[in-house]
């Protein structure tokens, strides 16, 4: 048995981010949706991995540029749907998104909703 810090992680192992538990939640309860994702991300290019420093500073070993897996329309579509299957439990009536970045995806989560 491995020796364990805090958070019950292994010693000398970087702690989780608040973002990388939401999405290892998310993955765990829709497990064919995060495949099916991240599936896309990798055959499209859209996955990089390595080390890269974010706008905010912080440091990351992945990288997703979004514009390589929107390019086909399929998918765009695709990831708009699996998104709001996650969301229409909320019974939301409008989707707002940032623009040039976000508004592909916000449409067609719209769409799908």
């Amino acid at each position: 048995m491995a020796a364990r810090g805090k958070a019950g992680a292994p010693r000398g192992a970087a702690r989780a981010t608040a973002a990388e538990v939401e999405l290892e939640t998310v993955a765990a309860a829709f497990p064919d949706a995060a495949a099916e994702t991240l599936g896309m991300l990798q055959s499209s290019g859209a996955l990089l991995e390595g080390h890269f420093l974010l706008s905010s500073g912080l440091h990351s070993p992945r990288y997703v540029q979004c514009a390589k897996l929107l390019e086909l329309p399929m998918r765009a579509r695709r990831v708009g749907e699996r998104l709001a299957a996650l969301l229409r439990p909320l019974g939301l009536d409008s989707i707002v998104s940032p623009a040039l970045g976000g508004l592909i995806v916000g449409h067609e989560v719209a769409a799908a909703l």
